[in-house]
């Protein structure tokens, strides 16, 4: 059952201005690198090329985003501790194996063919690693260390683009390229995330020891926890939050589905390297957000009343200021 502790963090924090300049580092860095990834593509390959990859990239997304149940915004504000790392692991990673085999019943069914077929499948086992790798990112969130997420992000970011690129060079091939994108985003969920996390637990960084949730973890190591109670608990509180995430990203990709089935993958390819840029967008002001939300729960929880107002206006303040300047650019 859930995991309660009165205790919060007793030693300060992070500086928030810090953690707010490596959310902006590392979101800004991944959002060029992701458009780079989509021009290695026109510029090596063809507008049929970005079609493929971003028809795989449609199909994935929707059920990924449901699989992942808003876990990493869940985990990072609940300051209770009523769960830990260990409970976000082990259901994430049921569901998100739960939605790759419903991924192959829709190529299956579809009929994309072997080739076409192994590239969605390959985007979906790189979308199940993104949705572990939030997980961890929950964590270094909740434990206000951005800089380990943040990292991360421009670790996979930049390897991505630097493998892609050789590979489009050397063979043109998307089927290459989409092993190599998996692959990055395995390894660095492997050599880096789960390592972070590990030296967080460990108590190498100042001001986590006192951690609840981290004394938790300190003995049995980080690995799921099958406690069938906890996942259940855990999935009816985030079902409602995972299915809205699906339903908005169906929103952006439904045009997409359309365009393959009644124009062809070179159009969708064109219209979606065009329409990038609002999406970096509105991803980006979301996930600079992050810095905020551990902090907000905090305060909440302690009733802080004072201080939670002014540091939702300073939140506030900045969603207006990016909003702001756009328009005079």
């Amino acid at each position: 059952m859930p995991r309660n502790s009165a205790n919060l963090f007793p030693i300060p924090y992070p500086s928030l201005l810090g953690n707010f300049a490596w959310t902006l580092t590392g979101n800004a860095v991944y959002g060029a690198c992701q458009w780079a990834i989509l021009i290695v593509f026109s510029k090596f390959g063809s507008p049929e090329i970005v079609g493929e990859f971003v028809l795989g990239l449609a199909i994935c997304t929707p059920l990924m985003m449901l699989a992942h149940l808003e876990l990493r915004s869940v985990e990072a504000t609940d300051a209770r501790h009523q769960y830990n790392l260990e409970d976000y692991l082990a259901l994430v990673l049921l569901t998100s194996l739960i939605s790759l085999v419903f991924i192959a019943g829709i190529v299956w069914l579809a009929g994309y063919g072997l080739r076409l077929g192994a590239i969605i499948l390959l985007i979906g086992a790189f979308k199940l690693f993104e949705n572990v790798s939030f997980v961890f990112y929950g964590f270094f969130q909740k434990t206000e260390r951005m800089s380990f997420f943040s990292t991360s992000l421009i670790l996979k970011g930049v390897l991505s683009v630097l493998l892609v690129a050789i590979s489009m060079y050397s063979n043109g091939s998307l089927l290459w390229s989409v092993v190599f994108l998996a692959g990055v985003w395995g390894a660095v969920l492997i050599a880096y995330d789960i390592r972070g996390a590990r030296k967080i637990v460990a108590g190498d960084n100042p001001g986590t020891g006192s951690n609840p949730e981290i004394r938790s973890i300190r003995s049995d190591g980080i690995r799921p926890n099958w406690d069938v109670p906890v996942l259940k608990d855990i999935f009816t509180l985030c079902a409602p939050l995972g299915m809205a995430s699906a339903i908005a990203s169906l929103d952006v990709n439904i045009p997409r589905y359309l365009m393959e089935r009644h124009l062809n993958l070179s159009a969708l390819g064109i219209f979606s390297a065009m329409a990038y840029m609002v999406v970096i967008g509105g991803r980006f002001v979301v996930t600079l957000m992050h810095a905020f939300m551990p902090r907000l729960a905090r305060y909440y929880l302690e009733k802080r009343k004072s201080a939670f107002i002014k540091l939702l206006g300073k939140q506030v303040f900045v969603i207006l200021l990016l909003a702001w300047i756009p328009t005079k650019a």
